[in-house]
C-alpha cells in the first residue's frame, strides 16, 4: 500500500503533549512517501531516510542522508543495520544502483557506515532513476534499501532548498548558477536565564493553587492534583510577581510524566499551561520526550527571563521499521541557545 503524506504540523505520541506542542507550532515539513522519509528543519536542512521494502526479503536496513541548505553543500550519507546477530564490524561490499561501489566499513550497534563522497554522489545519480536500489553484501548476507519513493523525496528535498534546476541539484539538474540557491535560513536566538528551586509552598498556598489548577482542562488527568490528596505540587520564582508550578500528573513505572504553569505569586492566581508532557527538567530546559520502541518525539523549552519558549523539537524515523526510536532524531525546529 503506498503513502504519500506531506505533514506540516507537530504531532505527539502521547495525550499529554496535545496542548504544549500545539501552542508551540514549530515549523516542520515531514514528506512520507512509500519506503522514504524526508523531514526539513526551520533553517531547511533536510534529513532523510530510506528502508528495505515491507516485503520479507531483506532485514532491516536504512540509508540516512542529510543535507544544509544553501549553494555548495554536499549531500551526507549513511547506511544502518539493525541485525546484531549476523552484521558485524568491518567492511562491506556496496552497489548502487546494480553497479559495484566499493567498500564502506560497518561498526557499532546498531552497525552503521558512512558513505563517501564519490559514492553519496552515486547515490544521487542512481535514486531518481529506474534501479536505484542500494544493496550492501557482507559474507553471505545482503540488505537492499528500497528506492520505492526515493525520486519523489529528492525532488521535495530540492524544492524545499531552492535547487531545482542548479548543477547541485538531486533530482533535476540544470544550469541555473549554484550562487542562485538561497542561503540557509539563520536559527532564532534564545537567551536562556536559569530556572528557579522548587519547593513545596506553605500548606494554604498549596492548596489553593492546587485548586486553581484544577481549573485548567489540561489538568484534568494530573494525579498529583486529585481532589482529596496532599497535592504534589511545588512552584519557584520566576521574578515579576510570576511563579512556575509543577504538578506531577503521571508516575508510571518507566517515566514520570509533569506539567507545568506560569501562575502568579498571589490570588487570583491565573495559571497558564507552559506544558503538560514533560518528562526530564534538565539544567535550564524542560524536556518532553514521547516513544515507544521504535519511534518517538520530543521538544526542549527553556526560561528567556519572559516567557518558556521551543528552543528544539524532533521527531524519529517511521514506526515499525524494526530500529531503535534514539537512533535518529530528525530536527523539526532548531534554536540557538546561550546563556547570558
Amino acid at each position: 500500500m503506498q503513502r504519500h503524506r506531506l505533514v506540516t504540523a507537530p504531532v505527539t505520541l502521547v495525550a499529554w503533549g496535545i496542548a504544549s506542542l500545539a501552542a508551540a507550532a514549530p515549523y516542520r515539513l515531514n514528506f512520507e512517501y512509500r519506503d522514504w522519509q524526508l523531514m526539513c528543519d526551520n533553517t531547511r536542512t533536510c534529513r532523510a531516510l530510506g528502508y528495505n521494502a515491507p516485503d520479507g526479503i531483506s532485514a532491516p536496513v536504512a540509508l540516512f542522508l542529510s543535507r544544509k541548505a544553501g549553494p555548495g553543500e554536499a549531500v551526507q550519507a549513511q547506511l544502518f543495520i539493525n541485525e546484531a546477530e549476523t552484521a558485524v564490524p568491518g567492511p562491506g561490499r556496496l552497489a548502487i544502483g546494480g553497479r559495484d561501489a566499493g567498500t564502506v566499513t560497518l561498526a557499532g550497534d546498531p552497525a552503521s557506515a558512512a558513505l563517501s563522497r564519490a559514492q553519496a554522489d552515486a547515490l544521487l545519480q542512481a535514486l531518481p532513476g529506474k534501479d536505484g536500489k542500494v544493496t550492501l553484501t557482507q559474507g553471505n548476507r545482503t540488505w537492499t534499501v528500497s528506492d520505492a519513493g526515493a525520486a519523489a523525496m529528492l525532488l521535495k528535498m530540492d524544492e524545499v532548498q531552492g535547487r531545482l534546476g542548479t548543477p547541485g541539484a538531486a533530482s533535476r539538474k540544470g544550469d541555473r548558477p549554484e550562487a542562485t540557491v538561497p542561503p540557509a535560513p539563520a536559527a532564532p536566538l534564545v537567551l536562556a536565564q536559569p530556572l528557579p528551586l522548587l519547593h513545596f509552598p506553605p500548606a494554604p498556598q498549596l492548596f489553593a493553587l492546587a485548586a486553581a489548577l484544577r481549573r485548567d482542562p489540561f489538568a484534568a488527568g494530573c494525579e498529583g492534583l486529585a481532589p482529596g490528596t496532599r497535592p504534589q505540587l511545588q512552584v519557584g520564582p520566576l521574578g515579576h510577581g510570576k511563579l512556575l508550578a509543577e504538578a506531577v500528573c503521571h508516575s508510571g513505572s518507566r517515566e514520570t510524566i509533569r506539567a507545568y504553569w506560569i501562575v502568579n505569586a498571589a490570588p487570583p492566581y491565573a495559571p497558564r499551561l507552559v506544558a503538560d508532557d514533560v518528562t526530564q527538567l534538565h539544567g535550564e530546559k524542560l524536556r518532553s520526550i514521547a516513544a515507544s520502541p521504535e519511534c518517538g518525539s520530543g521538544t526542549e523549552r527553556v526560561w528567556d527571563g519572559r516567557d518558556f519558549v521551543v528552543t528544539y523539537s524532533w521527531i524519529t524515523g517511521q514506526c515499525g521499521r524494526l530500529f531503535p526510536f534514539w537512533l535518529w532524531q530528525l530536527p523539526t525546529f532548531q534554536a540557538t541557545v546561550r546563556r547570558p
